[in-house]
């Protein structure tokens, strides 16, 4: 323990030989963590800084398609994307890391340690086996997400990422053993620019042959094609109106907050917009820290599973339920016809014994003088979907008016699970005293109806008489209203039978949640048959309305989705709100704020206002640059402290320094270097439709770690030690063993991210797909990852002896 009570970089700041060893290591331990918190957290300064430089656009002046002669500008992108991906993005995500690595070298007096080197080896096995394994298993229920932009250079930098490892290896143990001389040094760290290079290079081309195919097709100025930009992310009518259908209350304003739909939209419309990895670094450690939510929180509630085509009417009777109702709501006999023979007509399930009641009431006919009264259960048998009720109808001889009752159906309360009642639940029984076949008619000549409406019902009723079977047929007319697009067209017949006297006409309107004008189709009757007599009244006319509720919902929807979706903009606060979002949980929502946000932002409070400190990119319009270099010496700072904290609690526990690094910095020290690259991945994997991002952090971080984080503090130590005569040594130990085999590994995971692409059981996609295979493959990713750590720390208490 006397080696655990030397110097270090920071620690012990005080006497600790009289602590107890058990008091040491707790202290040390809660030190570890919180320390790591605060990498989490002042990871994101710098970031945000990164997220504004690499955004930044300039103006262009290129020809208008739409407009033959004329010129308009437009805005590109300041960086290539492919290069900012390979430069700032994932210098800023893999900060900690390469921090680490050079504060070592030159804390140590320029001589190699063992946390750095092997803190990126476990980093980057990390990255590529866990996260990847884990985000093929969160991918959401159902979902897949692929590698939409698999251009060449992604193999490029799939090919360094893997090479780096192996190019290590072979200057520690092949071209000069447990030495690394200047020019190993300078070359591994100018591979880093040389990738850059290529990827440029590759990208561009494609770019130029993706523009001249564009040219062909549409016969437009190339230069226009390259820089036009999309308005897919933007929030406007058009776009709001789009997400909102996805709403199951979309139809029912009043049941829909305007600040729950604006989070919908704005969620929705984020998942549009190709993010950068920063940006869901970021998100990650404010979701970790109780910080403000890049993407706010939606309602679970408000979001229909089975996302359906807006307009139509998706809400379907469960097929396990039947629908018992009479065959028309009206029904009309003769007085002298001794019986009303009501029919009752079963839909849907049609297996299963069903028992409802029934019973007459009273209308201007009365029971005992103009019918039996009765009142009963009806049963139907499996397979039977009519049954008649006869209700006793009297004459008593006398002349009079027409005269109506009415028959009720009722559930009986122990089959409700079986069946439901249908619109015609109650029948009305009309009595004459002499009838003839009846005229037919619209019951109304007009309809005014919401376009929220689902379904509009036309009646057709049958006028003075009743008798004989008569049938008709019907069609719909388009005016402005146009079938398919606005309502659901077509024709059919309605079949009156004897006695019956009201039919009705179903016709679904889709509510396409447009602003448009009023919009009119007919209803035509024609074809009418066996001798009926019919009025002039033959055609209604249908006008769908649109929802005013709708409209106003939507302007303040999208006037509150602009406010939210400037919040997704990194770097755009002042320094006062910077520090009242640092201050304050969930950035101020407290709505939404959850209890475990409480505790989150009360153990960060400190790293947060401390990271508040760092002037915002907005600071004297400075556009990050500023941020930028304050933000990694705040950083650098705090990683002194996690890493002299994490040898500290190595020794205390009798841990070989390079198992620190590599098994339990991987595990528990990388809490705060290697776990935002979980919750980044995870969040991506969330609110992005590909997989770009996520594997793209995994594999391009891996090349950048090699590269720059063991190149730059090689090339410093070399340095160093060449003007004073001397070599540059390095312990290869653990190093000589974990390289090949997380090289081994890494091939295998490739592999099986190449093999789950091209099999439709998994979906024919890297990550998600269905459970099964998805838990499957999670599983073998993660178990390389846990082999990789066993084996390393086997190897480095000479468990295995190996030698590769």
């Amino acid at each position: 323990m006397s080696r655990c009570l030397e110097s270090g970089w920071v620690f012990p700041i005080v006497d600790e030989s009289t602590w107890p060893a058990s008091l040491r290591i707790l202290l040390y331990l809660v030190g570890l963590l919180w320390f790591h918190v605060g990498v989490a957290v002042t990871v994101t300064p710098p970031l945000t800084a990164i997220e504004v430089i690499t955004s930044l656009k300039r103006t262009k002046t290129v020809i208008d398609p739409e407009n033959p002669g004329h010129y308009k500008k437009v805005e590109i992108p300041l960086w290539n994307g492919a290069v900012a991906n390979l430069t700032l993005i994932a210098m800023g995500t893999c900060a900690p890391r390469i921090i680490l690595a050079t504060l070592e070298i030159i804390a140590s007096e320029f001589h190699s340690g063992e946390l750095g080197v092997a803190t990126i080896l476990g980093s980057s096995a990390f990255s590529l086996l866990f996260v990847t394994g884990v985000g093929i298993v969160v991918t959401p229920r159902g979902q897949t997400r692929y590698i939409k932009d698999a251009k060449p250079y992604f193999a490029l930098v799939l090919f360094f990422s893997l090479f780096g490892f192996l190019w290590v290896y072979i200057t520690l143990e092949v071209i000069t053993p447990k030495i690394i001389e200047l020019w190993e040094a300078f070359l591994t760290l100018t591979l880093y620019p040389i990738l850059i290079i290529l990827v440029y290079v590759i990208d561009k081309r494609q770019e130029r042959m993706r523009v001249a195919a564009e040219k062909k097709r549409r016969a437009t100025d190339a230069e226009y094609t390259e820089y036009a930009d999309t308005d897919k992310g933007d929030i406007n009518i058009t776009n709001v109106t789009h997400v909102m259908r996805t709403l199951k209350t979309c139809k029912k304003p009043s049941d829909l907050t305007v600040e729950d739909a604006a989070d919908f939209v704005t969620s929705e419309t984020n998942k549009h917009i190709s993010r950068s990895a920063a940006w869901y670094f970021v998100g990650a450690a404010r979701d970790a820290s109780g910080g403000q939510r890049l993407v706010p929180y939606t309602d679970p509630a408000l979001i229909d599973d089975n996302i359906y085509k807006v307009g139509h009417d998706n809400s379907q009777i469960d097929e396990k339920v039947a629908i018992i109702q009479f065959s028309s709501k009206s029904y009309t006999v003769l007085e002298n016809a001794g019986r009303a023979r009501l029919k009752v007509m079963r839909s849907g399930n049609k297996n299963t014994q069903v028992l409802f009641r029934y019973e007459t009431i009273d209308g201007t006919a009365k029971a005992g003088r103009d019918f039996v009264s009765r009142k009963g259960v009806l049963v139907l048998q499996p397979g039977e979907t009519m049954t008649v009720l006869d209700i006793d109808i009297l004459d008593n001889n006398q002349w009079e008016s027409l005269e109506a009752f009415y028959v009720r159906l009722s559930s009986i309360d122990q089959s409700e699970s079986v069946y439901v009642l249908g619109n015609n639940n109650v029948a009305q029984v009309n009595i004459i005293d002499e009838d003839d076949p009846g005229t037919l008619e619209f019951d109304k000549t007009a309809y005014i109806v919401k376009e929220n409406i689902g379904t509009v019902v036309v009646g057709v009723v049958r006028r003075n008489g009743s008798r004989g079977r008569l049938s008709a047929c019907w069609k719909t007319i388009d005016k402005t209203a146009v079938d398919g697009d606005d309502y659901e067209g077509g024709e059919g017949e309605l079949i009156f039978e004897d006695g019956e006297s009201e039919k009705s006409i179903e016709i679904k309107i889709y509510d396409d949640g447009d602003y448009e004008k009023d919009e009119v189709f007919l209803v035509q009757l024609s074809m009418l048959q066996e001798g009926a007599v019919t009025t002039f009244d033959q055609t209604a006319s249908i006008t769908i309305v649109n929802d005013d509720e709708y409209k106003i919902l939507i302007d303040q929807v999208l006037f509150l989705s602009k406010i939210k979706m400037s919040h997704l903009q990194l770097g755009t606060s002042s320094w006062g709100e910077q520090f009242k979002e640092a201050m304050s949980v969930n950035g101020g929502d407290l709505k939404n704020a959850t209890t475990f946000d409480y505790v989150k932002h009360a153990i960060s409070f400190f790293w947060k206002v401390l990271a508040a400190c760092v002037p915002p990119p907005s600071f004297l319009n400075t556009c990050g640059f500023l941020t930028l270099p304050v933000g990694i010496v705040l950083l650098g700072f705090i990683i002194a402290l996690c890493v002299d904290t994490a040898n500290k609690f190595g020794c205390l526990i009798g841990l070989k320094g390079s198992v620190t690094a590599v098994t339990f910095t991987s595990t528990f020290v990388s809490l705060g270097t290697s776990v935002p690259d979980l919750m980044a991945t995870r969040l991506a994997i969330k609110h992005d439709k590909y997989a770009d991002t996520s594997i793209g952090v995994a594999v391009g971080n891996s090349a950048v770690m090699v590269y720059l984080g063991l190149g730059l503090p090689w090339l410093l130590a070399t340095a160093y030690w060449s003007y004073q005569g001397l070599y540059f040594r390095v312990p290869t130990d653990i190093l000589s063993f974990s390289i090949p085999v997380y090289f081994i590994f890494a091939v295998i995971a490739i592999a099986v991210l190449k093999v789950r692409k091209s099999l439709p059981i998994c979906g024919k996609a890297e990550l998600g797909g269905p459970t099964v295979p998805k838990i499957v493959s999670g599983s073998v990713f993660v178990l390389l990852w846990l082999i990789f750590l066993v084996l390393s720390s086997l190897y480095a208490y000479d468990v295995i002896m190996l030698a590769l």
